[in-house]
């Protein structure tokens, strides 16, 4: 059980807030997600209608590449494994924050076809706690240029050393090429 104050989630994940209480669970919620994030359902063995409605919801806001945050009381194993399932299917990471004293991480496995972590937060860490999102790897929205896009290389590497040295790349031993004006060299199409 952690008593720290910061939890870090993918920016793109499936969140479940588990906890004893709904109360506790949207509470936290509401502090770290914004509304359109949030989902509120009742565990698969007691309205599996419902569960099926909010999976539904759940998977489109998936589909889209949107993190969700799932607030679920006393969740029993099926619901937990299902959700798993379910953000797995849109290669979304799912993640388990599990609030207060009791609920059993159990519930929550780790692993290729589980969740990618399962957090459990005491109940003096509950009001302090902060939730970060941690940016995906492959997410280079932050990177800007000057760029230099070259495509359809096929394989030609005398041309393509004499290309680069024309753009002003030189040869660096530890990234093989650079431009002295920090410039970068993006491929696309054909490599080899």
């Amino acid at each position: 059980m952690r008593d720290e104050l910061t939890v870090t989630i993918p920016a793109l994940a499936l969140v479940v807030l588990a906890s004893h209480t709904e109360a506790t669970a949207q509470n936290f919620a509401e502090r770290h997600f914004a509304p359109d994030e949030i989902f509120s359902i009742a565990p698969e063995s007691a309205d599996p209608a419902a569960f099926e409605e909010a999976r539904i919801n759940i998977g489109r806001r998936l589909a889209d590449g949107l993190l969700t945050a799932t607030v679920i009381a006393n969740p029993d194993a099926g619901s937990t494994s299902t959700l798993a399932r379910l953000a797995h299917h849109y290669d979304v990471a799912p993640v388990a924050i599990l609030l207060g004293d009791g609920i059993s991480s159990a519930r929550f496995p780790i692993g290729p076809r589980g969740y990618a972590s399962a957090e459990i937060l005491a109940p003096a860490a509950l009001e302090k706690a902060c939730v970060v999102r941690q940016p995906l790897a492959c997410d280079l929205r932050g990177e800007c240029g000057p760029f230099d896009i070259i495509g359809d290389v096929h394989g030609c590497y005398a041309e393509l050393v004499e290309l680069l040295e024309t753009l002003g790349y030189a040869r660096d031993d530890e990234a093989g090429m650079r431009h002295p004006d920090g410039r970068r060299a993006i491929f696309v199409g054909d490599l080899v």
